[in-house]
């Protein structure tokens, strides 16, 4: 709308009720002149005066006021229907009429505007006590940023802007004096404001938010503030600035925290390597001197069971390896995935030669002659199930069971020991680096198999649960879902 049209509805709504209100306030008096004198007569133009003076202000007030006296004058002073004044005492009266509806103006008008101005105060504080609670629980920089421009637009009236060092911003209105102006609000730590002093031309005001005793970024809005609301922008910069800085705290510490577990994984894996991989290659380095040295001084028998042996601990020694260079690919997301359709019994059959185990070490069960396909990668797959296996069959008594049946819209493969069990938390078995408890005798290795089992699966949106068996062992449950009739890719 343009501004002259503002112009003229903002004094036609005064106007309006102004004479309004006189016209009710002369017709009222009129209906009660026979029981009346004039002087009383005019405390009927008092009412509309009040009511102009906290509805519209001191100026339509004393608009009213101007409109009474006339009124009063044109319709109750003798000559009556004339502006002329004819006694003394009647110029008296409305001069003094004019003075006290003044005054009732000036008084009405303070009283709404000290209203208006507590309710505007009060209105601020639950916007600042709301926007102080909504950062306190924000966790991102552009969470509290956005929160805080939205807040100054909601105080202003106007367009809400932040922007930062490095010209990003969020809000609307970012322009290039808005750029300009927030860069000297943060270059001068000042609030920038339209004004003669201002360098630029712009209806935007900022106020720098300082984190650090550094300013980072400048909140403004595009609309005129009051008193009140240049307080509230002042507070809002202020609340930003806090928030960012606890925000800035709690991403240090948890990098601190990431560093420290890094670390400590690093400590872990070093301490498993050294002392896991160090068992294997003194054997193998044992037995391949032994046999450099003394092969004429050992039977044939003996010297073949030493190269199974060196050849059983390389074989050990490089599934380790794998391992490792399995927890590095699955850690950097370099292993993809391709699932496809694929049969349970093919799977468990596969897993089973994976992991070294013969028919005499695992049992296996199919509940169901034609189970149904599952969608999985076969290579993680097989190696996830392979890993569980073998961990049954080292640390369950040299036996395990597999069983494998259909579970509403999944396959359901279950993988039982007889050994100790999981101990009290089960769930810790499959964090990197865990062996079990201590004094269960289990074999020794990296502990990493339980955990790259879970990635592996993960990977493919299937899942493993572990539990302690009923009456002894451990008993864990792959759940893969049903294949479409298509082969499906992803990764």
């Amino acid at each position: 709308m343009p501004s002259h049209q503002s112009s003229v509805l903002a004094f036609a709504g005064p106007a309006l009720s102004a004479g309004f209100g006189v016209a009710l306030a002369a017709l009222a008096a009129s209906g009660a002149e026979r029981w009346l004198d004039a002087q009383s007569l005019a405390l009927f133009f008092v009412v509309p005066i009040v009511v102009v003076a906290i509805q519209h202000g001191l100026w339509a007030s004393l608009g009213a006021s101007l409109l009474s006296a006339m009124a009063m004058n044109f319709l109750f002073v003798a000559p009556r229907y004339t502006f002329v004044v004819a006694r003394p005492q009647d110029a008296a009266a409305l001069m003094l009429f004019s003075v006290v509806a003044a005054l009732s103006s000036a008084i009405a008008a303070r009283a709404r505007a000290a209203a208006h101005s507590a309710e505007q105060r009060a209105q601020q504080a639950q916007l600042l006590q709301a926007l102080a609670v909504q950062v306190g629980g924000l966790q991102t920089e552009a969470d509290v940023i956005s929160a805080a421009a939205a807040a100054l637009g909601r105080v202003s009236g106007g367009r809400g802007l932040a922007v930062g060092a490095d010209d990003r911003h969020w809000g609307e209105g970012f322009d290039e004096t808005a750029r300009l102006a927030a860069r000297w609000a943060m270059a001068t730590k000042q609030p920038y404001g339209a004004s003669e002093e201002a360098p630029y031309e712009t209806n935007w005001r900022f106020w720098p938010v300082i984190v650090a005793h550094q300013p980072v970024l400048a909140l403004g809005v595009d609309a005129p503030l009051s008193g009140e609301a240049e307080s509230a922008a002042e507070q809002i910069a202020g609340l930003a600035g806090l928030a960012l800085a606890r925000v800035s705290a709690t991403e240090k510490a948890e990098l601190a925290r990431l560093d420290a577990e890094r670390e400590r994984l690093k400590s872990d894996l070093l301490a498993g390597v050294s002392h896991d991989l160090r068992t294997p290659l003194a054997t193998i380095l044992f037995n391949l001197q032994s046999l450099q040295r003394f092969a004429a001084d050992h039977p044939q028998e003996a010297r073949a069971e030493l190269l199974a042996l060196a050849e059983r601990e390389a074989r050990r020694l490089s599934g380790m390896v794998e391992a490792l260079l399995d927890a590095s690919r699955i850690g950097a997301g370099g292993a993809p995935v391709r699932k496809e359709a694929l049969e349970a019994s093919a799977l468990i059959a596969r897993a089973i030669e994976s992991a070294g185990a013969d028919a005499k070490q695992v049992t296996v069960t199919l509940t169901e002659r034609d189970l149904p396909a599952i969608s999985a990668d076969p290579e993680l797959a097989a190696r996830a199930l392979a890993n569980v296996i073998a961990n049954a069959v080292r640390h369950g008594g040299g036996v395990a069971e597999v069983r494998a049946e259909r579970e509403g819209d999944a396959v359901r493969i279950e993988v039982r020991d007889h050994g100790p069990g999981l101990g009290a938390d089960p769930e810790a078995m499959f964090a990197p680096f865990v062996r079990g408890t201590a004094g269960d005798r289990r074999a020794p290795g990296l502990g990493l198999g339980l955990s790259l089992a879970r990635k592996f699966l993960e990977a493919q949106n299937a899942s493993i649960e572990a539990a302690n068996a009923p009456g002894g062992g451990a008993v864990f449950v792959l759940r893969f879902s049903i294949a479409a009739d298509e082969p499906v890719h992803a990764g």
